[in-house]
């Protein structure tokens, strides 16, 4: 119970101090928040989501109006996203993942040296 009553109360004061959207936002992204374990304990539980979870979530609790360009709401989200993780003692941490970091750098060098041979086998 008191679990619920703070991710309201979190909700409400985002919504009030910055916007409807992102309360809205907040309250899709503390739906990945429990109690872990005992329900006496005073553990919780957090998991990541991805910007298209988010989506998803906002979508499920009939937070988003149909017909709305997809691209300029994602945009919208991401802004708020960056807003609230901007301080390194705000409300949201980011995650960085550097394994898609490795992934991306390696599949450019991959391409690059494909270019290379290419190049060098068609001289």
């Amino acid at each position: 119970l008191h679990l619920c009553l703070i991710k309201n109360m979190v909700s409400r004061i985002i919504e009030v101090r910055l916007s409807e959207h992102a309360g809205q936002i907040i309250t899709a992204l503390l739906t990945k928040v429990s109690v872990s374990g005992d329900p006496n304990s005073h553990n919780v539980a957090v998991e990541w989501m991805h910007i298209g979870e988010v989506e998803k979530t906002l979508r499920d609790m009939g937070l988003t109006q149909e017909g709305r360009d997809q691209t300029r709401e994602r945009d919208k989200l991401r802004k708020v996203l960056e807003m609230l993780s901007s301080h390194k003692e705000g409300i949201l941490r980011k995650r960085t993942v550097q394994a898609t970091a490795q992934h991306s750098a390696s599949s450019a060098s991959t391409r690059a040296s494909s270019r290379r041979k290419a190049s060098a086998a068609a001289v």
